[in-house]
């Protein structure tokens, strides 16, 4: 949040997705692991998961190569990837 607020953090999703562009993140997983994903970002908005909400980020992961979802809240470090 102190390097990227979370309001940078939606707009640069919005500008990949709309922009058909890749974004490499930094994620900080629930274990407390630090976890660098390369995605294809699809939508962002509302979501919930076990009856919590989140805004959260559904993505193509091309590490794993499946449909995954990660909490904005949760990105620590963002930029949109070099093609």
């Amino acid at each position: 949040e102190r390097d990227m607020p979370f309001e940078d953090k939606l707009a640069m999703i919005k500008e990949a997705i709309h922009n058909k562009a890749c974004l490499e993140i930094t994620y900080l997983k629930a274990s407390d692991e630090k976890s660098r994903r390369l995605l294809k970002p699809r939508r962002v908005g509302d979501m919930s998961y076990q009856d919590k909400q989140f805004v959260g980020l559904e993505a193509f992961c091309l590490q794993r190569k499946e449909d995954r979802v990660f909490r904005v809240d949760r990105i620590l470090e963002m930029k949109i990837a070099k093609e």
